[in-house]
């Protein structure tokens, strides 16, 4: 798995972003963030994975890609307007199926503006490079 696919990820995620490849019931090969610390210490240790609903919207649907503001899962733990309070106002997320059922998955934000249709695009190809790698 060759992680220096992401080069533009960090470019275009001016806030952050969290990769998972081959997210299964208890495990996962790969996992990065550059999110906040103290962002990734809140979202572990009240279990805001258990809310998220751009992490639900992903699990529930078909491969694909989608802007935060574009996702419909209702978020009951405010997993969104905490991520706000740490710079995290606009974000997009790619997700991808593998043979065995895993999940992989980018999520990555901006502080300035929504993510342009290009930008949804790399960020898939980024997720397709760093699987496939």
């Amino acid at each position: 798995m060759k992680v220096d696919n992401i080069d533009i990820v960090t470019e275009i995620a001016t806030a952050g972003y969290a990769i998972a490849v081959n997210l299964g019931p208890g495990s996962v090969d790969y996992s990065h963030s550059t999110y906040p610390g103290v962002w990734q210490e809140l979202y572990v240790k009240e279990g805001l994975h258990f809310g998220d609903p751009i992490i639900i919207h992903a699990m529930r649907n078909e491969p694909g890609k989608s802007r935060w503001s574009e996702i419909a899962v209702p978020d009951s733990m405010n997993v969104l307007e905490r991520a706000h309070q740490f710079g995290m106002r606009f974000g997009a997320v790619v997700w991808l199926p593998n043979a065995r059922g895993f999940m992989s998955i980018l999520t990555a934000a901006r502080s300035d503006r929504e993510f342009s249709d290009a930008e949804l695009e790399a960020l898939e190809t980024s997720l397709k490079k760093v699987v496939e790698t």
